[in-house]
């Protein structure tokens, strides 16, 4: 993919991952919730425009006198219903992105609406029954205003849209990057990443309860790259987790699997240099001295990139 391609396809998962913590975030302390709930408690709002009237009794507002108007901003169900409105907002612009045409604007409106239903059960049923009571209720208004929010975002869509590249153009770059057989570095980066992460997580859920040894932890991380960057690409046709996820495989000059020496010193460098993947104590930011020596490392595996 070209860079606008990667951009808008990881800030499309970010976002969702984003609007799916905001809706279930924070977590009760206790799994028990119905322990800390009275036996009446009502768990769901099925009166349509109750943040209207809610918003009114909480507020003095005389209609004969504007300068009372201002107190609606001073009220949090204003605010909340405001959020519950824009929440799904850039969803709509993001079909909007992929759809395009205005005319589908009721599939989009069904779009949100089904999502903003996901998390109104999600949250009814205690997210499916982690939690014996629901910790927040199913309201009709949130299911109006979500998606409205969507629907709304996809009509100005193209006013958000036009800052953007187009998806013609980017798809036109996709098709070019595909075509040729030299993959992107951040492509290659990116990859690193993804399997260095992934080789992270299996030493965690497996050695991670039971040492903290430095040496251990650091003799098990290069097995870790010798079993991606070795075995794996050797039996799958030079891919790895995060080079199949970016689309492409390792290849030497010739478009073949490279050979064994060659992954092995890979595979050994990049064991070596991991500390380096990451600039500062964890900060996720690749320094520009580690990126270049990235670059070189991968230069002798990844002289050809064969998209896939």
């Amino acid at each position: 993919m070209s860079l606008w391609a990667s951009v808008v396809a990881y800030s499309f998962m970010y976002y969702m991952l984003s609007t799916l913590f905001l809706v279930l975030l924070p977590l009760p302390e206790t799994r028990d919730t119905c322990a800390h709930q009275s036996a009446d408690t009502v768990y769901y709002s099925l009166v349509p425009f109750s943040f209207v009237s809610d918003t009114l009794a909480a507020s003095s507002i005389v209609w004969s006198n504007p300068t009372t108007y201002m107190q609606v901003f001073q009220q949090s169900a204003f605010w909340q219903a405001t959020f519950n409105f824009l929440l799904l907002l850039p969803f709509g612009v993001y079909l909007r992105y992929f759809w395009q045409e205005k005319r589908h604007w009721k599939r989009a409106l069904a779009f949100g609406f089904a999502l903003s239903l996901f998390y109104e059960v999600t949250q009814v049923t205690g997210i499916y029954g982690i939690y014996n009571c629901p910790y927040r209720i199913f309201d009709v208004d949130d299911l109006m205003l979500n998606s409205s929010g969507a629907l709304f975002g996809y009509w100005i869509g193209p006013i958000i849209l036009a800052l953007f590249p187009s998806k013609k153009t980017l798809l036109a770059k996709t098709a070019k990057i595909r075509q040729s057989e030299r993959v992107p570095p951040l492509s290659q980066l990116l990859a690193v990443w993804v399997d260095y992460f992934a080789i992270q997580a299996v030493l965690f859920v497996t050695i991670g309860f039971f040492t903290a040894n430095e040496l251990i932890e650091m003799l098990c991380t290069t097995v870790g790259f010798l079993l991606v960057y070795f075995a794996l690409p050797l039996q799958c046709g030079g891919k790895t987790i995060g080079t199949n996820l970016l689309r492409f495989k390792l290849a030497d000059p010739q478009g073949e699997t490279p050979s064994r020496k060659a992954l092995l010193f890979c595979a050994f460098s990049l064991s070596v240099n991991k500390p380096g993947l990451i600039n500062g104590e964890r900060s996720g930011i690749l320094s520009h001295k580690k990126v270049g020596q990235l670059r070189r490392l991968s230069r002798d595996v990844c002289k050809k990139g064969v998209n896939h």
